[in-house]
């Protein structure tokens, strides 16, 4: 078995924990298409972007290498005691293996029983070969055991070790203290060495805490939601609470996203993962690249039988005011988003992904903001730009069945300036709040027409 000191653990962690890190707010898919100018107000197109669009080519982090003393509760022992946790276990977790004690033999059975049960409805785990679920199962009881090592029953090809390592690391989001590793692993493996972000006492805050912050999405959901409802809950409620950052200990798991309010990618990614899995719906993490070939994290979530992808960062919009939710990227179906705005890499994503074909479930279809003519877009966006004013929201969206209808719809408002006339008509709308500012923030790969609005 390919061994590696505690610092080769933490640089590659540096690697491979949080989706390897390097996505700084991720860059948009595409630019706004639409440009519009007021009598009394220029408004130029703004670029709808999120964080990363002033990243420049970042150099990948993790939390082992962004840790700072005073980032939160979280990490108070965190840095000093997760070493210490798992190095005083291994003698234990060494007896047990060398004694095999009858009681410690049928705890760890127990354990494995317990890890195999928790994941037996999960997509990635029910890809893998029964081989693999043995693996699957034994790092999972191992990693909620705290154990220092993980002891296989039998001995197994490393890079088969390598790849369920990776599964279990990035789908169970519920596993927040494991630490991310890139190690790889050769010839036959019959144990792996386990590091933890957190301490045993601060795991048991964040847990407490996580569990709230599921309650209180919950709450949210109306009597009788639908999933598609529950899921567009959990969506805005996670992007509303947070600000995106890559410079917090916990930004990159669960816990930031969930409790303290901030999160990069790969934590807004978990946190969903996390919410849906505790509330019993089927998900998967994906990680792979963005379209300026930075890391990135997104998830998928199965709707009566269909896949969906679903991105809580792209939605997350950032600005002065950026305290609203997109929902470009709410259940869409693969061929809006793969390989134009977010690609699939398979050493991070070692499996294949379910795919997402259908639109049936979209927010935009599901709720009737999706136009298939040129006219009952425009329709559509008069009335969504009404409804905005009156709450005071600060994007109008719809989207269409066609790029010809999406084409269309830009040219009557870039070239004839139609969306000032919508805004006059909101402006002269009982309950409406006035409008002062429009601009266009498109996105031609997912074929919504969008105007953000300023009051």
């Amino acid at each position: 078995m390919k061994k590696s000191s505690i610092i080769a653990l933490l640089i590659s962690a540096a690697l491979m924990a949080s989706a390897l890190v390097g996505c700084g707010k991720e860059i948009e898919s595409s630019v706004p298409d639409v440009s519009v100018t007021t009598a009394a107000t220029t408004t130029t197109a703004e670029t709808t972007t999120t964080a990363a669009t002033t990243t420049t080519a970042e150099t990948t982090t993790t939390a082992a290498t962004t840790t700072t003393a005073a980032t939160t509760k979280a990490t108070t022992a965190a840095t000093t005691k997760a070493t210490t946790a798992a190095t005083t276990k291994a003698p234990a977790a060494t007896t047990a293996a060398t004694t095999k004690a009858p009681a410690a033999t049928t705890a760890a059975t127990t354990a494995v029983q317990l890890a195999k049960d928790a994941t037996a409805n999960k997509y990635v785990y029910n890809t893998l070969s029964d081989e693999e679920k043995t693996i699957y199962n034994e790092i999972v009881a191992a990693v909620k055991a705290r154990q220092a090592t993980c002891t296989f029953s039998s001995a197994h090809d490393g890079a088969v070790v390598t790849k369920i390592y990776r599964d279990v690391f990035f789908q169970e989001a519920e596993l927040f203290w494991l630490h991310g590793s890139a190690e790889t692993y050769s010839g036959s493996v019959s144990s792996i060495p386990l590091q933890y972000k957190y301490s045993e006492a601060d795991q048991a805050v964040i847990q407490k805490d996580l569990d709230g912050a599921v309650k209180q999405i919950a709450a949210t959901f109306p009597s009788n939601a639908s999933l598609v409802t529950k899921i567009k809950k959990i969506h805005d409620w996670i992007i509303l609470k947070n600000t995106f950052t890559k410079d917090n200990y916990s930004a990159d798991d669960a816990y930031g996203p969930l409790v303290l309010g901030y999160g990069q990618c790969e934590g807004y990614a978990k946190a969903f993962t996390y919410v849906c899995t505790k509330l019993g719906i089927e998900n998967v993490r994906i990680t792979g690249l963005n379209n300026k070939n930075l890391s990135h994290a997104w998830n998928k979530v199965k709707i009566n039988g269909a896949w969906y992808n679903v991105d809580l960062t792209w939605d997350d919009p950032t600005g002065n005011t950026a305290d609203f939710v997109r929902d470009f990227y709410l259940l869409v179906p693969d061929s809006q988003i793969n390989n134009l705005s977010h690609f699939v890499v398979e050493e991070y994503t070692p499996f294949t992904p379910p795919a997402a074909n259908s639109l049936d479930a979209n927010y935009f279809v599901q709720t009737g903001y999706y136009a298939t003519t040129y006219d009952s877009a425009i329709s559509l966006m008069q009335q969504q730009i009404i409804n905005a004013a009156k709450t005071k929201s600060q994007i109008a969206q719809v989207k269409c069945s066609s790029k010809e209808v999406y084409d269309a719809v830009n040219n009557y408002l870039v070239n004839q300036a139609g969306v000032l006339g919508m805004k006059d008509k909101a402006n002269a709308t009982k309950g409406c709040s006035q409008i002062k500012g429009v601009s266009g923030a498109s996105d031609a790969n997912l074929l919504v027409v969008a105007i953000k609005l300023s009051y």
